[in-house]
């Protein structure tokens, strides 16, 4: 993939300027135009260092190349430059958080946060059938656009999957966002299971309990 890369992406960008989403401190993202297809992308750069110091990276790359769903942010490529820095060409997110719009105190009709959380719901029973756990749902980690042209008049897609794990790696690290978790998910990811169906709705009720409370933040 050749990548036309135009300007950095930062919290001082115009409203004009697409604007990509970064997971953390770990990483520069940039706004760039794929050659080819003339596609937005989001370019996020890391440093071999960062990367080197980073042993769930790899993980998180591995998950997301697995990922083809239409709420979920995509990966298109990976490449590592002549200084072994690492490159993640990723679909552009546009829109804002979810939690951006209910601090603009934007309020929601029941019809619309329903058809929000279904979307959400949709997404994570995709990546549960696939035996993944996200394990950061929260409001930051949801993007919304208002689209009149899209199903129920918004385009919505998750992104950040920097917790995420394969169930059958184990999933006994208490990871996740302080405010989104619940004390029952500690004992949901260490729970005695029988056998494999029992293992996976387990592991994966952390996700559930923090939808839970995002919708919780959604309806209040």
């Amino acid at each position: 993939m050749c990548v036309c890369v135009r300007a950095r992406v930062s919290a001082n960008d115009s409203p004009t300027t697409p604007r990509a989403r970064c997971s953390g401190l770990t990483a520069t993202v940039y706004y760039g135009i794929e050659k080819a297809t003339n596609r937005e992308v989001a370019v996020k750069l890391m440093s071999r260092r960062t990367v080197s110091l980073s042993p769930t990276l790899m993980r998180e790359i591995s998950i997301l190349k697995a990922l083809k769903h239409p709420s979920i942010v995509e990966l298109y490529d990976v490449f590592y430059d002549e200084n072994e820095d690492l490159y993640l060409v990723m679909e552009l997110a546009h829109g804002q958080e979810l939690f951006d719009s209910l601090l603009e105190k934007r309020v929601y009709t029941e019809d619309t946060a329903r058809a929000i959380v279904r979307r959400v719901l949709t997404a994570l029973a995709y990546v549960h059938k696939l035996g993944i756990a996200h394990r950061d749902l929260k409001p930051e980690n949801i993007i919304i656009k208002e689209a009149s042209d899209a199903p129920d008049g918004f385009l919505l897609k998750l992104v950040d999957f920097g917790f995420a794990n394969i169930v059958a790696d184990g999933m006994a690290t208490p990871l996740g966002t302080l405010g989104y978790k619940v004390r029952d998910a500690a004992a949901a990811l260490h729970a005695p299971c029988n056998d494999e169906r029992e293992e996976c709705v387990c592991r994966h009720t952390a996700c559930a309990l923090s939808l839970s409370l995002t919708i919780t933040v959604l309806l209040h």
